[in-house]
């Protein structure tokens, strides 16, 4: 009955422990792809179609989770084949940053200044001021990547300790190695 009872925690502990394993490598996997897709299209960027845009407002929010950073909201109108399109994309990866940061991009781009859009031609409603890849990008696959990492020894490392768990258990009661 004892015997039953150490192999069905260590089952149950296994089962858990691949449950949260499997949950965390999803999002990882999402989060990682999610860059790449973000990564490609602005490498796409440079070659995109540019067309002459206006910028219509700009403003600074407050972002991040205790809304302490900051993010420069630039809004721009463009044309293309006779249609009108509102961007806001600055460039592919920008992200909150400090006061200073939120306000280079306001004086970068005053309101009814003219301004060079870059729009995707298989969809002009994708749009970005600043074509190509952004630095912040690389950093944040490689920190998702090491997140990755670091959710697969956490995995291994707990089904280790487990498995040297019972075979602690089963030492000390006599019964051997199994």
């Amino acid at each position: 009955m004892r015997k039953t009872k150490t192999k069905f925690k260590t089952i149950g502990g296994n089962i858990v422990a691949g449950l949260l394993f499997s949950a965390l490598l999803s999002v990882t996997m999402l989060g990682i792809y999610a860059l790449l897709q973000e990564e490609l299209k602005s490498q796409e960027s440079s070659n995109w179609t540019a067309v002459d845009g206006t910028i219509i407002s700009s403003q600074i929010d407050l972002c991040g989770k205790y809304k302490t950073s900051y993010f420069g909201m630039i809004n721009y109108k463009y044309i293309v084949n006779g249609m009108g399109y509102i961007g806001s994309r600055i460039s592919f990866g920008q992200s909150c940053g400090s006061k200073n940061d939120a306000d280079h991009a306001l004086t970068s781009y005053p309101v009814g200044s003219s301004i060079k859009v870059y729009f995707d031609p298989r969809l002009p409603t994708d749009a970005v001021l600043l074509p190509g890849i952004a630095k912040d990008l690389g950093t944040i696959g490689f920190l998702a990547f090491l997140f990755f990492v670091f959710i697969c020894l956490a995995y291994c490392s707990w089904i280790a300790f487990g498995e040297a768990i019972a075979l602690r258990r089963a030492a000390v009661r006599g019964q051997g190695i199994p």
